[in-house]
C-alpha cells in the first residue's frame, strides 16, 4: 500500500528543541506503494513526494491509523511569540485514500496539545488503532483518534522514591577559590564539590552517602 517515511535525524527533536536547520527530518510519501518491507523497490517505480515541503520543523515518527497519517512535530513553535510550543502529534486525515486518488491537497491538524509542563511527545508508536508515547517520564496513550489523551498508571516493584528538592544556598559551609579565581572547592551539606565560576557543571570530589 501507500508508504510514508521520515528521513534520518542526528538528534531526537526533544534533544534539539525547535530546530529549524537543514538536517531536520522530512516526510516522504510513496503513492504507488512500490517498496517492500526492506525499503527496496519492486521494479514498478516508486514515486516519492515530499510532504509539507514548506515546513522547516522536524517531522518525525510517521505512523498510520486507518488511512490517516500521524506524525510528531513542534511545527507550531513560531518565534518569538510561540517559542514555548512542544512537539505534539499531528494528523493528515485520509491521506492513504487521497494518495490513491492523486489528490495533492495536504493539510495537517494538531491532534494533541501538550503544554510546556507536559513536555515533548517522544517515540510515538501505534497498534493500528491506539497511539502510545512517553513524555517527562510518563506513558501516555490515545485510544482512538477522537479520544482524550490519558496517562497510564505504572506501578513498579521496589521502594518508592520520594522526590527531594534541596536549596543550593543553604547548607553551604566553606568556600576556597583557586589561585586564578576560575573555580572553588565548596563544602555543601557535608560533601565536597569543584564549582566553576563561569561555566560548566559542579563536579563532586567527595560525596559518599553516609
Amino acid at each position: 500500500g501507500v508508504t510514508a517515511l521520515s528521513t534520518p535525524f542526528s538528534r531526537p527533536p526533544a534533544h534539539w528543541k525547535r530546530y529549524r536547520g537543514g538536517t531536520a527530518p522530512r516526510l516522504w510519501l510513496d503513492r504507488v506503494g512500490s517498496t517492500n518491507a526492506a525499503g527496496i523497490g519492486d521494479g514498478s517505480g516508486a514515486r516519492w513526494q515530499r510532504l509539507l515541503r514548506e515546513d522547516e520543523a522536524s517531522l518525525t515518527d510517521p505512523l498510520w491509523v486507518g488511512d490517516s497519517l500521524v506524525f510528531t512535530s513542534d511545527r507550531a513553535a513560531t518565534f518569538p511569540h510561540h517559542a514555548d510550543e512542544q512537539a505534539n502529534l499531528w494528523i493528515i486525515d485520509g491521506l492513504a485514500a487521497s494518495a490513491s486518488s492523486g489528490d495533492d491537497s495536504v493539510e495537517p491538524r494538531q491532534l494533541t496539545h501538550q503544554s510546556e509542563a507536559e513536555g515533548y511527545v517522544r517515540d510515538a508508536a501505534p497498534d493500528g488503532t491506539r497511539i502510545v508515547w512517553h513524555s517527562r517520564g510518563e506513558i501516555r496513550i490515545l485510544d482512538s483518534l477522537d479520544a482524550e489523551v490519558r496517562t497510564l498508571a505504572v506501578a513498579l516493584p521496589g521502594t518508592q522514591v520520594q522526590p527531594l528538592s534541596l536549596d543550593p544556598k543553604t547548607g553551604l559551609n566553606h568556600i576556597s577559590p583557586d589561585r586564578e579565581g576560575n573555580a572553588s572547592v565548596v563544602e555543601w551539606r557535608g560533601k565536597t564539590f569543584w564549582l566553576a565560576h563561569r561555566e560548566g557543571p559542579a563536579r563532586a570530589l567527595c560525596a559518599d552517602s553516609s
